[in-house]
């Protein structure tokens, strides 16, 4: 249930979620989104209007507490879980992740980037357009600057990279770069770009070793740097998990379309090879030498040539189990000569069983259905001519699919 101060002023053009709680003379303006289970203590100025917003409206989300006497100015963005010290001062424009922390007289000066789970001590200055990353620790009287040869109208924000510590009272000047998992001594002024993994110090700052070299003071001599890297949440995790298996199985389910599709493509190849086979022995037996009526039909034809005479037995035979249950696929030479090709195959453990015909072909290959999974089979092949049918092959040996 949303507790609003009799003495509180919330502007009708404000957005208020659930179980919200607005302390006294609290003042929230319009263009205000303010998340649920949100606490705003008493004199607080929530979404202070000016023109520097470019009508932008101040969004502050779930379970965010602002401690009193704190002022937000209007066209800033924070993520859930903002808890603040008092009489913080936040600027306009500035966009902030989740669980930021800003202690006692913080003042953020707008046009700032910062990340998730940033912790500012008190009496942080962040000064216009200041980018700060994620898992960063700020602590007390740290000032980040902007001008480079004040005052002026340049502004140079320092960058401060994931997971770095700026130590109480250290300066960082206009422009610097402090590197991911780097360490600022207290009391520093920086002017250089401080790498990674460092730790500077000093009046000007200086190198003074890896963060690595630093070392617990609580005896066991473990390395008190770099801080962990983020860990995935169960949640991050489980969706992770859910994504690997709905891709595994949008691969199986392509594996099997793909299948049934190349088993729908040979099928209609092999009636495709049966019906033209059919229609080219019926023109030969229906206009025997008689060029013109074959012509006519609009097959190509083979030239007349010399007779051959018998072909020879076709070489390479090769039985080749397919992805379909039952179904192999033979290939054996192409004869020079042949006119089309009559297969056979028997059961392979039958020596006396006789050859049965499988079909004819006018190429050197076809599929061969309808076997008995797991059976061995003896498969053989000849090629016919002018001259009639040539010499069987080799036989071929392969088990059923």
């Amino acid at each position: 249930m949303t507790q609003i101060h009799p003495t509180a002023f919330v502007s009708k053009n404000a957005t208020i979620g659930q179980n919200v709680r607005i302390g006294a003379f609290t003042i929230v303006h319009d263009r205000v989104v303010v998340g649920d289970n949100t606490v705003i203590e008493s004199h607080c100025e929530i979404g202070h209007p000016t023109k520097l917003a470019n009508d932008q409206p101040l969004i502050i989300r779930n379970d965010s507490l602002i401690r009193s006497h704190s002022i937000f100015y209007a066209g800033s963005t924070f993520g859930e879980r903002l808890v603040t010290g008092h009489r913080v001062t936040v600027r306009e424009l500035t966009r902030a992740g989740r669980h930021l922390q800003i202690g006692t007289l913080g003042d953020i000066q707008g046009h700032c980037e910062i990340g998730d789970f940033t912790r500012m001590h008190s009496n942080v200055f962040v000064a216009h357009g200041t980018k700060i990353g994620n898992f960063v620790w700020v602590f007390p009287y740290v000032v980040f600057t902007n001008d480079p040869h004040p005052p002026s109208n340049l502004c140079m924000g320092s960058e401060i990279g994931d997971y770095a510590a700026i130590a109480t009272m250290a300066v960082i000047l206009p422009g610097v770069k402090v590197g991911t998992h780097a360490l600022v001594a207290a009391h520093s002024c920086v002017g250089k770009d401080v790498e990674p993994h460092t730790v500077v110090g000093g009046v000007p700052a200086r190198f003074l070793c890896p963060t690595s070299k630093i070392k617990l003071r609580d005896g066991t001599g473990n390395a008190a740097y770099p801080q962990p890297t983020r860990v995935p949440t169960d949640a991050q995790v489980q969706t992770a998990q859910d994504d690997l298996v709905a891709a595994e199985a949008a691969v199986d389910a392509a594996e099997i379309a793909w299948k049934q599709k190349i088993q729908l493509r040979d099928q209609k190849e092999e009636l495709w090879d049966t019906v033209i086979t059919a229609r080219a022995n019926n023109c030969e037996a229906v206009t025997p030498n008689d060029l013109a009526a074959l012509q006519s039909t609009g097959f190509p034809l083979r030239s007349a040539g010399a007779p051959i005479g018998a072909l020879p037995a076709p070489g390479d035979l090769r039985a080749t189990a397919t992805d379909n249950e039952g179904v192999m696929e033979l290939r054996c030479d192409t004869v020079k000569g042949a006119s089309s090709y009559e297969w056979e195959c028997k059961l392979h453990d039958n020596i006396a069983a006789p050859w049965t015909a499988i079909k004819s072909s006018t190429t050197a290959k076809i599929l061969v259905p309808a076997l008995t999974p797991g059976a061995l089979y003896a498969f053989r092949v000849r090629a016919i001519g002018s001259a009639g049918p040539g010499a069987w092959s080799d036989e071929a040996s392969g088990r059923a699919p």
